[in-house]
C-alpha cells in the first residue's frame, strides 16, 4: 500500500482508526495479561515441565526478552500485512489524468456512487448540493455540450468527489426532433436553439449513409463502466430534450441503463420550456424520458411549491408554466408499498416513488439571455432554480430510501 494512501484512512467514515486502535489496544492487554499470568505460574516450576517452557526460562536473560520483543514485532509485520489485504477491499485505487484518485467503495463510507445525466446550470448546483453525499460522481453531457467549464472545475476540485466528465457519444448520426404537428427539425444545436411553437414528441438518430446503429461505440466504454458500478442513476435537472434524453439515443448507453441494478432517478423540470415541452404534465415528461431509454424509473423528484405569481405570469407571457400534477395524476398516484418491511403510503407515479418537496431558491436570479455575452439590464430575465440546501435535503431522504430498498428493486 503507497504511504499517501495513509491519510485517506483517517478521513471520517472510512471507519478504519476505530479498529486499528482497538487492535492495538487489545494487543497490549492482552501481552499483558498473558505475561502476568505465565509469570505468576512459572515461579517455582521444576524445569522440563509445561509452564517452565512456556516461560521460556530455559532461555537466559537478556536473551528471553529479546527473543518475545522478535516475536511480537513479527506478530504485528504479519497483522499489518492482513490489514493492508483487508483494505484493498475499501479502496479502489484508478487513474485519472496521470494522478492517482482514491474512490471510496459504498462498503467503507456507506454513500452511494452515482452517474449524472444533465447539463447547464441546474447541474452545477445540484453537483454542490450532493458533493460530499456521494462517494464518487461521473457526469454524462449531451452531444454538443461544451465540457471546458466541467473540465476547469474537475481540474481545480472544485465538484467534490466527481471523477470524470463525459460526452455521450452517437457516430454517424444526426439527432433529430419530432414534434408535435409532425415537424422535423435536424441537428442538435437546432433543436436546442428552436423556439418555435408546439411540443417535441420524440428525438431520433438519423444514421447517415443508412448505417445501422453501432451495438457499442468505443468512446462511449468509460460511460458504460460508470453506468456498471453506479448504485444511482440521476437524471437531470437538465432540459428534458436538450440535456437528458440526447445521451440516450447512444443505444449502449441506453441499454446499459436499462440492464442497471442502480436507483434510477429523475429530477424533474420545475418549468416547462418553450418549443419542447409545452403543456407537458409530470407524467408526460416521465413517460418521454422512459420511453427513451427503454427502462422504468424508481424515483421523481418534483417541486410542489407553487411560483410566485407575477414571475409565473412572466414565465407564462414566454410560453412556459410551472410543471405540476395534474388532478388526474394526483388522483390515481396513492398506492400501499413496503419499503424494507416498513408499510406506508407513498405516492407512486407510474412504477416510481415520487417525492414532493419545495425545492425552489429563495433568491430568484437575474440572468443574461444571450448566456455569458454583455448585454443591456432589459435583455436580462428572472429565471427559477433548484435550491442547493432544498435539493441536499430531499436527496439524504431519496438515499436514505434507497438504503431501505433491495439493489436493484422496482
Amino acid at each position: 500500500m503507497e504511504w499517501k494512501l495513509i491519510p485517506n484512512l483517517m478521513r471520517p467514515g472510512v471507519k478504519v482508526k476505530r479498529w486499528i486502535a482497538l487492535l492495538l489496544l487489545s494487543s497490549v492487554l492482552l501481552g499483558l495479561g498473558l505475561a502476568s499470568l505465565i509469570q505468576e505460574f512459572s515461579q517455582g516450576q521444576e524445569a522440563g515441565s509445561l509452564l517452565w517452557y512456556i516461560a521460556l526460562r530455559f532461555i537466559e536473560e537478556p536473551l528471553r526478552s529479546l527473543s518475545l520483543v522478535i516475536a511480537g514485532i513479527s506478530a504485528s509485520m504479519l497483522a499489518l500485512v492482513q490489514l493492508n489485504r483487508a483494505l484493498i477491499n475499501i479502496l479502489v485505487p484508478q487513474i485519472e489524468g496521470g494522478r492517482l484518485a482514491v474512490v471510496y467503495d459504498r462498503e467503507a463510507t456507506n454513500k452511494p456512487n452515482v452517474v449524472i445525466f444533465g447539463s447547464g446550470i441546474g447541474l452545477l448546483i445540484f453537483l454542490n448540493s450532493i458533493k460530499d453525499m456521494v462517494s464518487g460522481v461521473t457526469v454524462v453531457l449531451p452531444m454538443g455540450e461544451d465540457m471546458q467549464l466541467y473540465r476547469e472545475l474537475l481540474n481545480a476540485n472544485q465538484l467534490g468527489l466527481l471523477r470524470n466528465v463525459f460526452i455521450a457519444t452517437l457516430p454517424n448520426a444526426t439527432i433529430c426532433a419530432e414534434f408535435s404537428d409532425g415537424y422535423v427539425l435536424e441537428g442538435f444545436l437546432a433543436i436546442k436553439e428552436s423556439h418555435r411553437y408546439g411540443s417535441i414528441n420524440r428525438l431520433f438518430a438519423r444514421y447517415r449513409d443508412d448505417l445501422p446503429p453501432a451495438a457499442t461505440v468505443p468512446e462511449n466504454a468509460e460511460i458504460l463502466k460508470a453506468i456498471e458500478s453506479a448504485d444511482a442513476i440521476i437524471l437531470g435537472p437538465a432540459s428534458l430534450f436538450v440535456g437528458i434524453i440526447p445521451s440516450l439515443l447512444a443505444k449502449d448507453v441506453a441499454t446499459a441503463v436499462n440492464h442497471s441494478r442502480a436507483a434510477k432517478i429523475f429530477v424533474c423540470n420545475i418549468m416547462t420550456e418553450p418549443g419542447k415541452t409545452d403543456g407537458y404534465s409530470v407524467s408526460r415528461h416521465v413517460s418521454a424520458l422512459e420511453q427513451h431509454g427503454g427502462f422504468y424509473l424508481d424515483y421523481v423528484i418534483l417541486n410542489n411549491k407553487r411560483v410566485a405569481f407575477d414571475l409565473a405570469k412572466k414565465y407564462h407571457e414566454s410560453g412556459a408554466d410551472q410543471v405540476l400534477l395534474d388532478f388526474d395524476e394526483f388522483e390515481n398516484s396513492h398506492i400501499k408499498v413496503n419499503l424494507a418491511d416498513r408499510s406506508g403510503e407513498v405516492r407512486m407515479l407510474n412504477r416510481a416513488v415520487l417525492i414532493e418537496e419545495d425545492l425552489i431558491s429563495a433568491a430568484v436570479q437575474r440572468v443574461l439571455e444571450g448566456g455569458t455575452n454583455p448585454r443591456y439590464e432589459s435583455d436580462s430575465k428572472l429565471v427559477v432554480r433548484h435550491d442547493s440546501e432544498k435539493m441536499r435535503a430531499v436527496f439524504e431522504r431519496v438515499f436514505d430510501l434507497m438504503a431501505q430498498r433491495p439493489r436493484g428493486s422496482a
